[in-house]
């Protein structure tokens, strides 16, 4: 099947502002720290909540993926977001700030969750939702490096007034997303959920449980990148072109996803991607040493996650090709990248910072323990889904 462009255009750009607190977390960290003089804590704290919240949202998707459009369902969360970028850039309350920036969570974790929830119903689940990610990546790096000069000058606020101008755009576009809900799918794909959700139980729990850790440990580094390179005396717009050429050189690791596709199996990439990972983490936690370390380091991990996330989520899809393990998906990715968004806030002025990429590291090394028995089952459960379609025809 030939991906469209467009298709994979949209989810690039719409999945960028509705992740914007996990995307920008670093900028956003120090510009609250900049713009309100929040502590460090505080806006790690303000981030974490946003993060929570969007993984909050799961729970009423498992009600109303099934029961609503599709569409209105993303129409009306645009333009909660939109309100609630608005109203955030006009707080300079630390209370009313993370009370917005929940409830703006809430509803981008809706929109997050209906992009995957559609994603997982189309084939090459892999290609788009790797293809997507290449897009997100890229109007990642230009913010990634403009921001910190946006920011100097005009404080944190603008960050929430380009959101929701960009959230306007998506509203205003022609949207991929259907009209039609859960119940209006082929009666095959549906059955094949249902099944292997109770085949499966214990595979389906294994890959949210790895998707859950691999997200704690590459965000427990994402949120400490800025005080990590701060407390090493780079500026922070120097930061923001490091992140800005990571997440760059992270597009090629995308894009090669986005062209193999799982032609070559799953075992191979995410076992790369676990081993890039890694290799950062190590990385960053030398990078006193040398400054080419911090840059090397970020890069992996930028690297790491756009390789790893695709084919986990794909290996998902062959136990349960469409329904609630993707919402559930979700979950694992946005708590997983809230609690390490909290671990930082928690223990960023108890401990040196650079024991925290050991932390990733841990949680590189449990991914890869609990994720790559599941590569040979997911290989036979495929087998067998395509002879029992083959029996039906």
């Amino acid at each position: 099947m030939r991906v469209k462009l467009g298709l994979i255009l949209y989810f690039g750009l719409a999945s960028m502002v509705a992740n914007a607190a996990l995307v920008f977390a670093p900028l956003l960290i120090s510009g609250l720290a900049i713009t309100y003089q929040f502590s460090e804590a505080n806006a790690v704290f303000v981030i974490s909540t946003e993060l929570f919240a969007s993984a909050f949202a799961a729970l009423p998707a498992l009600w109303w993926v099934s029961k609503f459009s599709w569409r209105k369902v993303s129409n009306v969360s645009l333009l909660a977001v939109v309100i609630t970028n608005l109203l955030s850039a006009l707080m300079v309350d630390l209370e009313w700030l993370v009370l917005l920036r929940a409830i703006s969570g809430f509803f981008a974790g809706s929109l997050l969750i209906l992009y995957m929830v559609v994603i997982a119903a189309l084939p090459d689940t892999e290609r788009i939702f790797s293809g997507k990610l290449v897009l997100q990546l890229i109007f990642s790096a230009l913010g990634m490096g403009l921001l910190p000069y946006m920011i100097a000058h005009f404080g944190v606020d603008v960050v929430y007034l380009l959101l929701a101008a960009l959230g306007l755009l998506l509203l205003v576009l022609k949207t991929p997303i259907p009209a039609n809900h859960y119940l209006s799918l082929p009666n095959q794909s549906q059955s094949w959920s249902k099944t292997l959700a109770v085949q499966l139980p214990a595979n389906n729990l294994l890959i949210l449980i790895a998707l859950f850790v691999f997200a704690v440990g590459t965000n427990i580094v994402w949120s400490a990148l800025v005080p990590l390179g701060m407390s090493e005396g780079v500026s922070l717009a120097d930061i923001g072109w490091v992140l800005s050429i990571a997440t760059i050189l992270a597009v090629f690791g995308g894009f090669m996803c986005t062209v193999i596709g799982a032609r070559f199996g799953r075992a191979v990439p995410i076992g790369m991607g676990l081993v890039v990972g890694s290799a950062g983490a190590i990385l960053l936690m030398f990078s006193y040493a040398h400054g080419a370390y911090f840059l090397i380091g970020t890069s992996l991990i930028c690297i790491a996650r756009v390789v790893t996330i695709p084919y986990l989520v794909g290996l998902m899809s062959v136990f349960n090709q469409f329904g609630r393990l993707a919402i559930l998906s979700h979950v694992a990715l946005a708590s997983g990248m809230a609690l390490g968004s909290f671990v930082v806030s928690v223990t960023i002025a108890q401990i040196p910072l650079h024991w925290l990429p050991v932390i990733a590291l841990i949680c590189m090394v449990v991914t890869a323990l609990v994720v790559l028995p599941l590569i040979y089952q997911g290989g036979l459960s495929q087998e067998r889904r395509r002879r029992a379609l083959s029996v039906n025809e």
